[in-house]
């Protein structure tokens, strides 16, 4: 199987210029980005219309992580889970939300959930932080790049109930975990354009 972002034999013109017109029609009617499972339909069906069928339904009802399988594909990647993002990009540095852990007791318990991947490549729609015009970037890139395992991780205070918020540096990216959002996992992604198997496309509506 080959993900999207590391099939260098995939024409992806078609494919970008499908989002970018389902783009239009959204702001036809919206001015707010696609987010969460607007996001998700608009790619399932962008892809539906390249020929890549999806097990995506709008039931809101998704396993942890991923948010739909590529189930039938010309591109040699069935099989392949994606969770959709909007993720936000400032001053060079994209910045994506995760999942909230608090169910997870202990900093171990949190890293040994992140460490086994419910998906298999990240699909973003993401614009610069306070950009008022609709200029988006398609961003793809495999999991595996945020090797959360392998961070170090640390204790950066508590918040009121003196529950510890964490700070995690890999390679290529820096996470913190804070808890007065539930445990919320937050990525940075510094120089995230050259983050390991990674595909951008600006689309501009």
């Amino acid at each position: 199987m080959k993900l999207f972002c590391e099939n260098k034999d995939i024409d992806f013109g078609g494919f970008v210029n499908t989002i970018r017109r389902k783009l239009s029609a959204h702001h036809e009617l919206y001015s707010m980005p696609p987010k969460a499972e607007y996001w998700e339909e608009l790619l399932h069906k962008s892809l539906a219309e390249v020929g890549i069928d999806t097990d995506w339904k709008p039931d809101s009802n998704h396993g942890s992580g991923k948010d739909m399988t590529i189930t039938e594909s010309k591109w040699d990647n069935v099989g392949e889970r994606i969770s959709c993002k909007t993720g936000q990009i400032k001053d060079g540095k994209l910045c994506i939300s995760g999942s909230r852990l608090t169910k997870h007791r202990t900093l171990q318990e949190k890293i040994d959930f992140l460490a086994d991947k419910k998906e298999d490549s990240y699909v973003l729609l993401s614009k610069e932080k306070d950009c008022d015009d609709n200029h988006y970037k398609l961003i793809m890139f495999p999991s595996s790049a945020l090797d959360y395992e392998n961070a170090q991780w640390s204790v950066i205070g508590h918040n009121k109930h003196g529950n510890p918020n964490y700070f995690g540096e890999g390679k290529g990216f820096f996470a913190k975990i804070q808890a007065s959002m539930s445990d919320q996992l937050w990525t940075y992604i510094p120089d995230y354009e050259n983050l390991p198997g990674l595909r951008t496309w600006d689309i501009e509506i």
